[in-house]
């Protein structure tokens, strides 16, 4: 999570800590903080638009999300700003992010709901490559069978 407001990273670090037990939560001020530890790979990044209120020079939330995307396409970024602007989300939204999330009263809820279906397709995407796994050791111990069937009848 990067949010350089220490009120609202604190609120967002505690709500989904509370909802999210099993998560390891990294918490930056700036995106160029997050971007020093990115080789971590997260499964997510909940990142705010403005970026500079303790640096004024520190970049925004649309040039994090691309450096993010430049180094890990797949990895959805949750853009969460007090910015109501529909240009903003949507330019967001064009630079790869997963959703923009307004900072308002239902915020928390669309995180969570966010949160359950980004986890909820990790699962099954682990689900899914350990079925291949599976289905590759099964053809090979099929294979291995109809060869030795095959070597029995030949001998």
């Amino acid at each position: 999570m990067i949010d350089d407001e220490a009120f609202q990273r604190e609120a967002t670090r505690d709500f989904i800590m509370n909802k999210f037990p099993q998560a390891e939560l990294h918490v930056y001020n700036t995106g160029e903080d997050a971007l020093r530890e990115i080789f971590k790979k997260p499964d997510c990044v909940i990142l705010d638009y403005y970026l500079n209120l303790e640096k004024p020079e520190a970049a925004n939330g649309l040039q994090i999300l691309e450096q993010i995307k430049d180094v890990f396409p797949q990895v959805p970024v949750i853009l969460l700003s007090g910015q109501e602007d529909p240009a903003i989300a949507a330019a967001t939204i064009q630079h790869g992010a997963y959703d923009y999330v307004v900072k308002n009263e239902n915020a928390f809820t669309r995180i969570q709901l966010l949160l359950d279906k980004i986890y909820g397709m990790n699962e099954l995407k682990g689900k899914l490559s350990f079925q291949r796994v599976m289905n590759i050791i099964l053809l090979l111990l099929f294979l291995a069978l109809i060869a030795g069937v095959i070597f029995k009848l030949f001998l």
